[in-house]
């Protein structure tokens, strides 16, 4: 199957290439972006050098009357900016039907347009908001399976939302204060130059940011509050830390009393029941640390409670542009099309 990817050339775009090169059933992978658009992709990421030397096409190609079929591509991929998507998934929703979307970016995460509204301003296809699927295929594995739109999650929400869901569906913590603390590499702000990007600025720090402001608040707690079958109330907390890639989560949720004696007993046990089936989570029984994902499409959990708070304590630590992105999209992709869930992505961390 022929691919697009629109925005190669970010961090998330440049992974997702290097993933779609690999895999199996993906044949020629067309490159698009805007500013960029002309330039020879490995100029730009020199890692690509002779294995990808293709030109970037610029991105208005894809709306272009048959494209997409004169080129065969079954699936694409929109690796952009928030607020960008949306011509391209309205374009291809409307006139290429069977094309299967995997939008990485927040325009089609957030079900309800009120709540798009408050945290991203106006959206121009709000009708489409119902149709796409929240990729998180750990949780929603058999909504993915055959679906052709995904909004695939972001970053720091799956971190959190794989630390804590669990809990939430056994109904053991109370749904009112959850607190959830990140920590991500700097990769995750983007390939944009900013005064705040340059080493001397992040290097030997740890910088906190939007606290209780993060736009990513608005998809946690929606899935979030699925899980636990009412609303929830929930204070996010990210900082940027120095290193390149990875994620660590630390979620905080008191334990209901009534709850607390099978939790202190049994709660690693049940993480570890929960996600049997879950290629990419492993639950382990010690705390995780990011340099044991880099680079692959796994998650490690930890769970424990603190038995002096009450307080259950859950960590995820993943690669922010593998699971957290362009891995996690291409295992929506298989489910999409029915392929092998772990095709191209069942590689191993990159450790030390």
């Amino acid at each position: 199957m022929n691919v697009c990817v629109v925005g190669a050339s970010g961090y998330a775009g440049q992974q997702l290439v290097a993933l779609l090169m690999n895999h199996p059933h993906v044949g020629k992978v067309f490159l698009m972006a805007s500013s960029t658009a002309g330039a020879r992709y490995s100029d730009l990421n020199p890692a690509f050098k002779g294995r990808m030397e293709e030109l970037l096409l610029p991105a208005s190609d894809l709306l272009l009357p048959g494209f997409v079929k004169e080129n065969d591509i079954g699936a694409v991929f929109l690796a952009l900016p928030h607020g960008a998507s949306m011509p391209y998934a309205q374009f291809l929703i409307e006139n290429e039907p069977e094309v299967g979307i995997i939008d990485l970016g927040a325009d089609f995460r957030i079900h309800d347009v009120e709540v798009y509204k408050k945290w991203y301003g106006d959206h121009t296809c709000p009708q489409y908001l119902d149709r796409f699927v929240y990729g998180l295929p750990e949780l929603h594995r058999d909504q993915i399976v055959g679906c052709r739109t995904i909004g695939n999650p972001g970053c720091y929400p799956t971190s959190i939302l794989l630390a804590l869901v669990p809990a939430l569906k056994a109904g053991v913590v109370e749904t009112d204060r959850i607190v959830a603390d990140s920590k991500s590499g700097m990769s995750g702000a983007g390939k944009t130059a900013a005064i705040s990007s340059l080493f001397t600025e992040v290097a030997e720090t740890v910088r906190p940011y939007k606290t209780g402001k993060h736009r990513h608040t608005a998809e946690i707690a929606q899935e979030m509050s699925q899980a636990a079958g009412e609303a929830v109330g929930l204070l996010f907390a990210p900082s940027i830390v120095p290193m390149s890639r990875g994620i660590q989560s630390t979620v905080y949720a008191a334990v209901k009393p009534e709850m607390l004696e099978w939790a202190k007993t049994s709660i690693l046990d049940y993480y570890k029941e929960f996600y049997k089936d879950a290629p990419f989570v492993r639950v382990l029984d010690e705390q995780p640390e990011t340099r044991n994902v880099r680079g692959s499409n796994y998650c490690d959990v930890w769970v424990t409670i603190d038995e002096e708070t009450s307080t259950l304590v859950a960590m995820g630590v993943i690669d922010n542009l593998v699971k957290g992105a362009s891995g996690q999209a291409v295992h929506n992709f298989n489910l999409m099309f029915g392929f092998e869930e772990t095709a191209g992505i069942n590689m191993l961390p990159l450790y030390p």
